[in-house]
Order: C-alpha cells, then sequence, then structure tokens
C-alpha cells in the first residue's frame, strides 16, 4: 500500500509541476516562429441556436475583419434547430459573402460545425461563436501561422472577464492553462484549442461525431 501511494501521488505531482516544468523548458528551447503574411481564403463557419439579438453585429465584426485585412472569405452560419430568426437575420445581411445551412433539428455544436464545413471551400476554416468580441488583429494573427506549411491548426486566446466569488478561480484556472497551451504549441504539440477562435486547414478537417461534448479538443 504505500508503494501504490508513492506512486499515485508521483502521479499527480508529474501531472501539476513535472510536466509543465518539461514543457516549458522545451519551449524555451525552440526558436520564436517569424509572422508572415498569409496569401488564402478563409472560411468561418459559426454555430447558432436563437442568436437573433446578437448575430447580425456578429456578422459585421467579421466582415471588417476580412475587409481590413483583404482577406477573401465567406461567413458560413448553422441555423442548428433555431426557433427565432437566426436564419433570416444571417439571410438578411447585406455585406460579404453569407451562406445559411439551416438544420432543422436541435443537433447539437458538433453536428452543426460540421455541415458548415461541408459547405466550405476555402483554404482555411475558421471557427467564431457567436457571442464574442474578437480584437482587431485577431484573424491576421491566427492566419499568420499558416504561412508556415507544417501548421494544420492554430488556437486563438479566449480571454474571461474577471467575475468575483467562483468566476474568480475559473480566471485563475484559465489563465493557467492557457500559459500551458502556449508552452505546447511552442513545441507543436498544442492537444486543444479554443472552440471560440481557432482554426484548421480545410482538408486536415473531419466530420465530428455527433453528440460529442467537446468538440474543440476533438
Amino acid at each position: 500500500m504505500e508503494i501504490t501511494f508513492w506512486i499515485c501521488a508521483a502521479c499527480v505531482l508529474y501531472a501539476y509541476a513535472g510536466y509543465p516544468l518539461m514543457v516549458s523548458l522545451g519551449a524555451r528551447l525552440r526558436s520564436k516562429p517569424r509572422r508572415e503574411l498569409f496569401c488564402g481564403s478563409v472560411s468561418f463557419v459559426i454555430a447558432a441556436h436563437n442568436e437573433e439579438a446578437g448575430l447580425g453585429r456578429r456578422l459585421s465584426e467579421l466582415t471588417d475583419l476580412l475587409e481590413s485585412g483583404g482577406i477573401p472569405g465567406e461567413i458560413i452560419v448553422v441555423s442548428d434547430g433555431s426557433t427565432d430568426k437566426t436564419a433570416d437575420v444571417a439571410r438578411s445581411f447585406q455585406r460579404g459573402r453569407i451562406c445559411v445551412v439551416e438544420v432543422t433539428d436541435n443537433q447539437g455544436k458538433a453536428a452543426a460545425l460540421s455541415a458548415g464545413c461541408a459547405r466550405a471551400r476555402n483554404d482555411i476554416l475558421v471557427f467564431a461563436d457567436a457571442r464574442q468580441t474578437w480584437a482587431d488583429d485577431a484573424l491576421a494573427r491566427l492566419l499568420e501561422n499558416f504561412a508556415d506549411p507544417r501548421i494544420g491548426a492554430v488556437s486563438g486566446d479566449l480571454i474571461i472577464e474577471s467575475q468575483p466569488g467562483v468566476m474568480a478561480g475559473v480566471g485563475l484556472y484559465w489563465r493557467y492553462e492557457k500559459w500551458l497551451r502556449r508552452q505546447e504549441g511552442r513545441l507543436h504539440s498544442t492537444i486543444g484549442v479554443t472552440g471560440a477562435i481557432c482554426a484548421v486547414r480545410r482538408e486536415l478537417f473531419r466530420p465530428i461525431p455527433p453528440g460529442t461534448l467537446l468538440d474543440d479538443v476533438y
């Protein structure tokens, strides 16, 4: 029992201290990638369920990012069983190239993203949620990584606003998680992305099994 205890204790210590230390040291030995101009096209994919209220703002914001960067692209809105006017808002948007995919039943985000990606035709699939707001340079910073043909997927940086109480602990953990992801990314070994802001080469995307909860990790 004593041997078992120390083995279990060592596993916990490795997970919370040993692994982060190893990844951090390994990342320091890697040179930082050079920023290069991305030359290609983009397909935004948004899975939306009853997002009528804020969808217009979001489409305007993403369109601005495409236009300001001179990036050819489209925005695919997948209405996942919406019972409001989500699809109508997307269809009535007058700027850019908007594609609307309607899923009759609410099948979940995984199925909605797969349906949207099946309609995409551009080089890079960029996943975005309907409610967040992106920084002005977010798209450019995301895409510049794809100038390196060895890069298949990229994660953005989700910032959680500070909240008292329980959310304060969530914010602290999230900062640790983001630090760990940055170190892993410098080692080209990121094991998960942030679903609200991430991208993947279209030829590498595979449909996500329906019912998958952690689509960004999958």
